[in-house]
């Protein structure tokens, strides 16, 4: 059950990234939030989720460091982000170039 004040620090996440890890963790120690989702977040490199385990996740990690990350959750865990990070690949390099020479 949420009380009020798990609701109010929800609402604060909305625009406050401190608030953010605080709701975080007030759902973790009501069991609203499973442990290995925000683990999981942390992982994908949400800041606040590694925040509210006490991490820090690593400003642009190398492709196989990140992919690295999602051991712990399986191989399909692992596909799926490799997917993800092609996919992202792909919109990148379809994306129009910047004209650097006029």
């Amino acid at each position: 059950m949420v009380d009020g004040r798990t609701r109010a620090l929800g609402r604060a996440a909305l625009f406050d990234p401190v608030a953010r890890v605080e709701a975080l963790r007030a759902a973790l120690r009501g069991g609203a939030l499973a442990p290995e989702r925000l683990a999981l977040a942390a992982a994908a490199g949400d800041a606040a989720a590694a925040e509210a385990l006490g991490r820090r996740i690593q400003p642009e990690p190398l492709l196989r460091e990140w992919l690295w990350n999602f051991l712990p959750f399986g191989r399909e865990a692992v596909l799926r982000a490799l997917l993800a990070s092609a996919q992202a690949l792909l919109d990148h390099l379809e994306a129009p170039l910047p004209v650097l020479l006029d």
